[in-house]
């Protein structure tokens, strides 16, 4: 009786820590998708531009990342830095600029998406 008191205790915390940390995959995971899509938006084209809706797009996009829970090799960190780039290259309305950013925040998301 005690032994199978003990291995349903034992499971029940094994699937409590397994619920948990497949819990906070995806909530990073959901974090970085949500950075993804306010970054997509955040892009120029040159026909219609608004460099107001590129920076909220890019400081909800920081904001997401910030509140990930994991950096995963630090390609947060640098994500959050190409932000920053961006954002400093809309208020200065060097379009290009943004653009460049933006791509390279994208690709540093992914790469933590796929860690």
């Amino acid at each position: 009786m005690k032994t199978t008191t003990r291995r349903t205790a034992i499971t029940t915390l094994c699937v409590l820590a397994l619920t948990f940390v497949l819990g906070v995959s995806r909530a990073k995971a959901g974090e970085f998708e949500e950075a993804l899509d306010h970054l997509e938006h955040a892009k120029w084209s040159e026909k219609d531009w608004h460099p107001e809706h590129a920076i909220a797009e890019l400081e909800a996009a920081k904001g997401r990342l910030e509140d990930a829970i994991h950096s995963h090799h630090g390609e947060r960190h640098e994500a959050i830095h190409q932000i920053d780039k961006a954002l400093e290259a809309a208020r200065g309305r060097e379009f290009r600029r943004v653009n460049e950013h933006i791509e390279a925040a994208i690709q540093d998301v992914r790469a933590g998406l796929n860690r």
